[in-house]
């Protein structure tokens, strides 16, 4: 499972967007970190994705829990061959403006 702080993964195209999780620890101390991003990343397998952006990890610093939450897509290098789907619609083609004289 690839995770990234950041909203992009470099050299990979996110071909679909599956949706925001979150996930608690389930273990208190220092493995709280790591229980929570397991969680995490057991559910975003279940929704099919390959990577998390977006990742973030919150400590409760009373209960030494953590919250660890992001956002699930599927990404392809960008060498890899075709998706299945498209990135994105492409732009129409964009028309020169005509010029126009103003009348002084």
């Amino acid at each position: 499972m690839i995770m990234s702080t950041t909203n992009a993964i470099e050299g990979m195209n996110i071909i679909k967007t599956l949706g925001v999780v979150d996930a608690k620890s389930t273990m208190f101390a220092s493995s709280a970190t790591d229980s929570a991003r397991n969680n995490l990343e057991e559910k975003a397998e279940q929704l099919g994705g390959n990577a998390i952006i977006g990742y973030k990890v919150d400590l409760e610093p009373i209960t030494g829990r953590a919250h660890a939450y992001g956002t699930v897509v599927v990404v392809k290098g960008r060498g890899d061959t075709e998706p299945d789907m498209p990135l994105s619609s492409p732009l129409p083609a964009l028309q020169p403006r005509k010029p126009t004289l103003q009348k002084q």
